[in-house]
C-alpha cells in the first residue's frame, strides 16, 4: 500500500497481491504513484492465490520485465525477470496452502540438505537485484 501512495526505491511482492474478483485483479492495483520497475515478486504456483497474484503481477507492470521464472531451475539474476515463480516443495509438504508460506516464512520454506533456504539466492535477487547500473540505495525520493 506505501507503493500505491508515495514512490519508493523498491518493492517486493512475497505471494502478494491476493486481492482480486475471482481470479482477476481488483481495480486499485493497477494505479501505484511506484514505477512498474521497481517492484519484483515471487509466488509459488501451488498457492492458491496464485491466479489473483499473477494478475496482480500483470495489472502492476511486472510482465514488461520479462517472462517468470522458476528460481529453483536458474540462477540469478534470471534474465532480470521481476515475477519469479517456485513450484519447489515446501518444508512439511503440500498440506493446507503451505505452498503460499513457502516463499516467505521459516515454518514452510523448503530447505537445502545442508540446511540453508532452498529460496535464499532468490530472497536475495528480490532485495538486491540492480539493472544496469541502478543503485537503488541512492534513488531521490520523490
Amino acid at each position: 500500500m506505501i507503493a500505491k501512495l508515495r514512490v519508493v526505491a523498491r518493492v517486493v511482492l512475497l505471494g502478494s497481491v491476493t486481492d482480486s474478483v475471482g481470479t482477476q485483479s481488483v481495480p486499485w492495483v493497477a494505479t501505484h504513484l511506484t514505477p512498474s520497475d521497481r517492484y519484483y515478486g515471487l509466488a509459488h504456483d501451488r498457492d492458491s492465490f496464485f491466479p489473483p497474484i499473477r494478475a496482480s503481477w500483470i495489472s502492476l507492470g511486472m510482465a514488461g520485465f520479462g517472462p517468470a521464472v522458476a528460481p529453483e531451475t536458474s540462477e540469478p539474476p534470471y534474465g532480470f525477470s521481476h515475477m519469479l515463480v517456485t513450484d519447489v516443495l515446501p518444508h512439511g509438504g503440500f498440506v493446507g496452502n503451505n505452498a503460499r508460506g513457502s516463499v516467505s516464512n521459516d515454518a514452510n520454506a523448503p530447505l537445502n540438505a545442508d540446511g540453508t533456504p532452498v529460496l535464499r539466492d532468490a530472497w536475495r535477487y528480490l532485495m538486491t537485484v540492480r539493472a544496469g547500473r541502478e543503485d537503488i540505495a541512492q534513488r531521490d525520493e520523490e
